[in-house]
C-alpha cells in the first residue's frame, strides 16, 4: 500500500512507510477498500483512515474534567471557554472522497448506513463543492441509531449535529464562531451552546448548566477554546 500520503500529514513522526503500515488494517466496505488505525500511533490518532490517496484524520481524545474549578484553569490558557452540549450518540467523520461524501466511525469504519443517512438529513453536495478539504465531525444521535441509543425530545428517530469541522489532513479544527456560522449558513443542525465565558467563570457555569441536563437526562457539555483547538468533557452523574 502507498501511505506516503499520510506521511505527508501534519504532525505525523515516522522514520518510514514500515512504520505506519504495520500498524494499518484493511478494510473493503462500499466497493472500497481503504486502510485504518486501530489505535493512535506516530502522531496520528485512532480511527485515521486512508482511502483511494484521500486522509481522512481521526478525531482525538477529549479528555474528562472531574473536579470543575481546579481542571478548567489548568487545562484552558485563558477565555473566553466555550460550552456546548455534549450528545449521547456515536462520533462520525463525513469527507468527501473523490467527490463522494462519506462517512467514517470513530473507530475508521468505513459505514454505508451513516453514509446513506448523512446524505439523507444533510445537504452535503453544496458544503462539499464549497470547501472540498474540509471534514464534517458530527454525533449521530435519536432513538433509532445503529450504535448508541437515546431518547431525545427533538428527535423522533434519528439525526445529525456538526460539533466540530475540521481540515481532513491535519485535523485542524476551525474556531468555535466561524464553525457555527458556517453550519447556520449550510443549515447544518449543532448542539446548543450554552455560552462562552470567562475562565474564571467557566467552572461556576459549568456547574450550573450540568445541573440542569442531569435533570434532563442528558449526558453533559464540552468546553472549547475558542480556537477550537482545546476540548474538555465533563459528564453528568447520570451517565
Amino acid at each position: 500500500m502507498d501511505v506516503r500520503p499520510l506521511l505527508d500529514a501534519p504532525g505525523v513522526d515516522v522514520d518510514g512507510p514500515e512504520d505506519l503500515t504495520e500498524h494499518l488494517s484493511t478494510r473493503t466496505d462500499m466497493g472500497r477498500e481503504y486502510h485504518a488505525l486501530s489505535a493512535s500511533h506516530h502522531g496520528l490518532e485512532r480511527g485515521t483512515v486512508l482511502v483511494d490517496g484521500t486522509v481522512v484524520r481521526g478525531f482525538p481524545s477529549v479528555p474528562r474534567v472531574l473536579h470543575l474549578e481546579a481542571g478548567v484553569t489548568r487545562f484552558f490558557e485563558s477565555g473566553p471557554v466555550y460550552v456546548e452540549e455534549k450528545l449521547n450518540g456515536y462520533n462520525v467523520r463525513i469527507v468527501a472522497v473523490d467527490g463522494e461524501p462519506l462517512a467514517f466511525t470513530r473507530g475508521g469504519h468505513l459505514c454505508p448506513y451513516t453514509t446513506r443517512r448523512a446524505h439523507a438529513l444533510l445537504d452535503l453536495e453544496p458544503f462539499f463543492g464549497d470547501h472540498p478539504d474540509r471534514m464534517l465531525c458530527a454525533e449521530f444521535i435519536g432513538p433509532e441509531t445503529p450504535y448508541t441509543t437515546h431518547d431525545y425530545a427533538d428527535v423522533d428517530s434519528h439525526d445529525l449535529r456538526v460539533f466540530g469541522v475540521r481540515d481532513r489532513v491535519s485535523g485542524a479544527p476551525l474556531s468555535v464562531d466561524r464553525r457555527r456560522d458556517l453550519c447556520t449558513e449550510y443549515g447544518f443542525g449543532q448542539p446548543e451552546l450554552f455560552g462562552a465565558f470567562d475562565l474564571d467563570r467557566t467552572a461556576a457555569r459549568v456547574h450550573e448548566v450540568i445541573g440542569d441536563l442531569a435533570a434532563r437526562d442528558r449526558e453533559g457539555v464540552v468546553m472549547k477554546s475558542a480556537d477550537g483547538t482545546a476540548l474538555l468533557k465533563s459528564t453528568t452523574s447520570r451517565q
